[in-house]
């Protein structure tokens, strides 16, 4: 397997393997692998992403210490931590490959996991939309001069196109996704990767696809996040004086500029010291500021249902 640049093609892995060879003439190889609960299984390489190319079944009741090959990649022996068990699993990787060749091949596996209807499908079309408007912006959106359309995009507008479909990345996984595709020659050449298509967007690193939280955020995540800028004389209302101190001073710091520029994207004409209470409560915050839409089923008590997704912006604005 001729080595690539670091991408991300799993989710979180305890252990790894790759599975000696049972027929020294093949050309198939297969990797091994542990998730910290649970599941082991396998994965035909090389990695792409490709979900019919993996399998996983549950291993054992709770966490996997350890997995180990066989020499003559036949089995595969997995360790539980707290069951006390070792279990001895026989390997068919004929019926991997025949669940790899069912699952079609190029763009079609990869629709699947981007959301129902495929190309015909919401989330296909409104990606796309965003992909064209992207280049409408870098040549300047009240240009009165001819526009140049094509299909392909500087790597420097993926960014905002995960933050309009709804993935809102940090700072430092936004330079980690950005040189994941710049460098994703690296192993035939020295070039940086300057420009992508709108397939190799979803599918040639699967930005997108292995980027984005699996859950998307509830408010339950979002409250978490606020505690440290709850109001000392009442904890059921936030402080705009602390969320102001937490988000210029922690993390990924921003100016009180930068917060007020931002602030102005998301609530149009307002500042943070200008037109927002010194107090609010956790809806205001979600619908009110970030544009969330409020969850279908609203409960009685103050809005905060268990586990309701806010679910994406109720306007399709590019931030």
């Amino acid at each position: 397997m001729v080595p690539r640049g670091r991408h991300l093609l799993l989710g979180p892995a305890r252990s790894l393997q790759v599975l000696p060879k049972a027929d020294p003439k093949s050309d198939l190889s297969y990797l091994a692998y542990a998730s910290k609960d649970k599941v082991a299984g396998l994965v035909k390489l090389p990695l792409d992403g490709n979900p019919h190319k993996a399998m996983g079944l549950i291993a054992h009741p709770g966490e996997i210490s350890a997995i180990a090959c066989t020499h003559d990649g036949r089995y595969l022996l997995t360790a539980g931590r707290h069951d006390a068990t070792v279990q001895c699993w026989e390997l068919n990787t004929g019926a991997l490959e025949a669940q790899a060749l069912l699952g079609r091949e190029g763009m079609e596996p990869f629709l699947d996991m981007l959301g129902p209807g495929g190309r015909e499908g919401a989330a296909y079309r409104e990606m796309e939309d965003h992909f064209f408007y992207a280049q409408l912006r870098v040549q300047g959106e009240d240009s009165t001069e001819e526009r140049r359309i094509g299909h392909r995009l500087t790597v420097d507008q993926v960014a905002p196109i995960m933050q309009a479909v709804g993935f809102y990345p940090s700072q430092r996984e936004t330079f980690d996704m950005l040189n994941e595709i710049r460098f994703t020659n690296l192993a035939n050449s020295v070039e940086e990767v300057e420009t992508v298509t709108f397939d190799e967007l979803i599918r040639r690193e699967l930005v997108y696809l292995n980027h984005r939280p699996v859950v998307p955020p509830t408010e339950e995540d979002i409250a978490a996040s606020l505690r440290f800028a709850r109001d000392r004389e009442n904890p059921e209302l936030y402080s705009r004086k602390a969320l102001s101190e937490l988000l210029e001073q922690y993390g990924e710091a921003m100016s009180a500029s930068e917060l007020d520029s931002l602030l102005e994207g998301l609530v149009k004409g307002t500042k943070l010291e200008g037109n927002i209470s010194a107090t609010f409560d956790l809806r205001t915050f979600v619908t009110g500021m970030l544009g969330f839409e409020p969850p279908a089923d609203d409960s009685a008590e103050g809005g905060r249902g268990g586990g309701v997704e806010t679910a994406r912006f109720a306007e399709g604005t590019v931030v």
